[in-house]
């Protein structure tokens, strides 16, 4: 569930980058869509990904006078011809459970849509086994003639005090 105006706000300030609470269109700098960096640490390597946004069905449609800016008032016109109980909220599922909700109908219709532009693994050196630490030579990293002691998968012992 999601508010008509939280979400209005949140693609105002997403997409506003000069803040000046229009988003224009068309200019020598559109406002039409955002890039968002994501780092994701692993343990044999880190991915670095760059995503290009935009929403350009929804913008197009809220720019109802072609006027090439969208502002707050034009976005919440749009957002809330999904609210269909005008509650002021989008809500996730329908009035049974087999129905699409406001909200998704919205994403369905105008959601943001995301294009991965650029990605990089970063690989980890290989580490170097713990010093008096039992290997085999069956693992990677293990050095032969050293004796491998499984690791214990867990227990529990329960004691009943009566």
């Amino acid at each position: 569930m999601v508010s008509v105006n939280a979400l209005a706000s949140q693609i105002i300030r997403n997409y506003d980058t000069n803040r000046d609470g229009v988003i224009q269109l068309r200019g020598n700098k559109p406002e039409t869509e955002r890039l968002q960096r994501d780092f994701m640490p692993g343990q044999q390597y880190d991915t670095i990904t760059l995503t290009r946004f935009n929403q350009d069905k929804l913008f197009a449609k809220a720019d109802a006078n072609n006027d090439g800016q969208v502002t707050r008032d034009e976005l919440l016109g749009v957002i809330k011809l999904f609210d269909t109980n005008n509650d002021g909220e989008l809500k996730n599922s329908g009035p049974f459970w087999n129905r699409k909700g406001e909200e998704k109908n919205y994403q369905k219709a105008y959601g943001e849509q995301g294009e991965i532009i650029d990605q990089h693994l970063i690989h980890h050196p290989p580490q170097p086994p713990l010093p008096h630490y039992p290997t085999h030579p069956n693992y990677p990293g293990s050095h032969p003639g050293h004796p491998h002691y499984p690791r214990a998968i867990g227990g529990s012992v329960g004691v009943m005090i009566a």
